[in-house]
């Protein structure tokens, strides 16, 4: 007997409204902050550390520190080994899709291209200048949150 697998792709807008699915692995650190009484507010001071953090990073141009805004949206990858059964799908991956939102020329800036295999740059990172660097401190200054 053969087995054919499938694949889905979801997107989920990481914000302060952000709910996890009933599904969600309880080792999932978005999920985590997303619970409980104080979810929103748990959800506003994390975003508000990582825009804080990205405008530190790109100061430049942004003597103030409020010119940016990091979106984020959370891609899930799942397999289903049954197609009958959809429910039982086996959760590979998650990741993070940045957008850096300029809020002085309403620039939207991709991070990660959700278009596999894309080889170009999204426009206006070209010239970004350090915008990559100060997205993958970003980054890094999340997860180092996730363990908090």
């Amino acid at each position: 007997m053969s087995t054919a697998f499938t694949f889905s792709i979801k997107r989920i807008r990481f914000d302060e409204h952000y709910r996890p699915a009933e599904n969600t692995r309880t080792t999932t650190n978005f999920a985590n902050l997303a619970r409980g009484q104080r979810r929103q507010e748990n959800l506003r001071n994390t975003l508000t550390m990582i825009d804080n953090r990205f405008n530190a990073l790109a100061h430049w141009d942004n003597p103030k520190g409020d010119r940016y805004n990091v979106e984020l949206e959370i891609i899930s990858v799942e397999m289903n080994m049954d197609a009958e059964h959809r429910d039982t799908a086996l959760p590979l991956i998650e990741i993070l899709q940045t957008t850096i939102v300029d809020r002085k020329t309403s620039e939207r800036i991709e991070g990660i291209r959700a278009v596999a295999g894309a080889q170009q740059e999204p426009a206006g990172v070209q010239h970004a200048g350090g915008f990559r660097r100060a997205a993958r401190q970003a980054v890094q200054a999340f997860r180092e949150l996730e363990h908090l």
